[in-house]
């Protein structure tokens, strides 16, 4: 198990809260089997960029916020992807394209080089 690092202690009154860092959050869990079956089960066994259904043991977890961009494990930061779409993301994410543009991109048949090159009205990602 990981150490988790102290943030500011903030005093109230009397009570003393210590208050955790975004690191701390990061390292609460873990991307063990329990937090995949969780993430797919939330999005009712579909890719999140196309919409398919899938067989759970054919869906892929993708971190929306890479791990070395600071990404952690928890389930709000991870998406069940079929294969050739978590190909496509990852392209994607190997340029510092956020993950719902590269989504949006995905979905209209954009290129990480179309992205990049602004050949998209961003207006329409929102």
């Amino acid at each position: 198990m990981e150490k988790y690092e102290r943030g500011r202690t903030l005093v109230i009154g009397a009570t003393k809260i210590v208050l955790l860092t975004y690191i701390t959050y990061r390292h609460l869990f873990a991307l063990d089997g329990f937090t995949k079956f969780l993430v797919k089960e939330f999005n009712g066994n579909r890719c999140d960029i196309c919409g398919k259904q899938f067989n759970p043991d054919s869906l892929q977890i993708h971190h929306k916020v890479q791990q070395q961009h600071g990404g952690g494990d928890n389930p709000e930061n991870l998406v069940s992807l079929d294969q050739s779409c978590h190909a496509k993301a990852d392209q994607f994410a190997e340029k510092g394209i956020d993950y719902e543009v590269a989504k949006y991109a995905i979905r209209n048949g954009l290129t990480p080089k179309q992205v990049l090159a602004q050949e998209y009205m961003s207006s329409n990602i929102i």
